[in-house]
């Protein structure tokens, strides 16, 4: 198998693909306060970003924006990003890593913060890796972090400051609003939020801006049956003449994938498990020489198979997305054995290979072109070495 020719369709496919989508109506603010509308590469930013790719046009080359040039930038119906320079805690929150400090440890810094709710009270979001926090903007009051931090209140001990539970009571107050609102908010988008909205229609302010998390599907189920051809090729190191390379044939596979999606990056990744069953019957002739006399030669291997790999998406128009993934198998065979008439048999052993894949999917069909790379069938005896290659056509029904 060309495994060359599989790299460069891959990375010619990825390319291609990578051309055509991604950018988004949308527009920013520079230093001067001058807003240009454009298209946005939409990455669905996790993490808050310090830059973001743009263009004038579809046919112009994009061009990188960066947070020293940038006030405010944002995607038509997704998300706004602002710039600040705020104080920021960047306390670790992991029990193994903590401050005995109870106070925030504040550092000043230039950030985009994410527009999650606007009004009379400014809501935001940044996050960088496990790191989460809130900020907040009252009519033209400098915006502030939300406090919420863990520390050591003792060597044994754990104990979290939450500040911002005072800082909702005594900086957005209003008759609607109670103490206990307040108190029972958690440090969360969604509860946060939920806050927000309830102060800025308490108190009159036309909420200009919630930004909704996208519903997304978690994971997928898919029934993925197929056609495989597979080859397998033995050499023996100690006598050439049981060497054999057994023809390829054609047999049907059968899987079914449960695949996670990924939270960021508009759910473009995701990782994916996949039980297998296949097999492969093929028979040989092996020439005379001695001291071994003419015979024939007989694989017979049945399997079920766990794959386990990663997908990246490409979004196509009109409803299509492109993938391609990579992963491993893991192989359990089941009653194996490569015969020979005139020789000991040989038990097929449990083994690893890579795959990779590339495919297309509308809807809930979804079609796979996979190749398995080289897996080892003989790995308890040393004197053999096999390659077992398989390239399958999988037609799949996403539940």
């Amino acid at each position: 198998m060309n495994t060359k020719l599989l790299t460069v369709v891959f990375v010619l496919c990825g390319l291609t693909v990578h051309a055509q989508i991604g950018y988004e109506n949308g527009y920013f603010i520079n230093n001067e306060g001058e807003k240009t509308y454009c298209l946005i590469r939409n990455v669905d930013w996790k993490d808050n970003p310090t830059s973001f790719k743009y263009r004038i046009g579809e046919s112009v080359e994009p061009k990188l924006a960066s947070i020293e040039t940038i006030k405010e930038f944002g995607i038509t119906g997704a998300t706004t990003y602002r710039r600040f320079v705020v104080l920021i805690d960047r306390s670790r929150d992991h029990a193994e890593r903590l401050s005995s400090n109870r106070n925030p440890e504040f550092t000043q810094e230039t950030l985009f913060l994410r527009v999650l709710v606007e009004g009379k009270g400014t809501l935001y979001q940044y996050e960088n890796g496990n790191l989460l926090r809130f900020f907040y903007g009252r009519d033209e009051d400098p915006v502030q972090q939300l406090v919420l931090k863990h520390y050591l209140a003792s060597s044994s001990k754990a104990a979290r400051n939450e500040a911002y539970k005072q800082q909702l009571w005594n900086e957005l107050k209003c008759e609607g609003i109670t103490s206990r609102d307040a108190e029972n908010t958690k440090y969360t988008r969604t509860d946060l939020t939920k806050f927000f909205i309830k102060y800025n229609t308490c108190n009159g302010s036309v909420v200009v801006k919630v930004e909704q998390q996208e519903k997304r599907d978690l994971f997928n189920f898919t029934l993925r049956p197929g056609l495989s051809y597979n080859t397998l090729v033995i050499r023996n190191n100690q006598l050439s003449t049981l060497n054999t390379e057994f023809p390829g044939s054609l047999s049907f596979r059968m899987g079914a994938e449960i695949e996670i999606i990924l939270p960021s990056n508009k759910s473009t990744w995701s990782v994916m498990l996949e039980p297998i069953y296949q097999s492969y019957t093929a028979e040989q002739t092996v020439a005379a020489s001695f001291p071994i006399p003419a015979s024939s030669a007989r694989v017979d291997y049945k399997s079920v198979e766990l794959a386990l790999g990663v997908r990246r998406y490409f979004f196509m128009k009109n409803d299509y997305k492109v993938f391609v993934n990579a992963g491993f198998n893991f192989d359990f065979p089941i009653n194996s054995k490569i015969v020979f008439s005139s020789y000991a048999d040989l038990d097929i052993t449990t083994g690893v290979g890579l795959n990779l894949g590339v495919g297309y999917s509308k809807g809930k069909f979804i079609t796979e072109l996979r190749a398995g790379l080289g897996r080892g069938l003989l790995g308890s005896y040393p004197q053999y070495e096999s390659r077992y290659n398989q390239l399958a056509l999988i037609a799949c029904y996403r539940f």
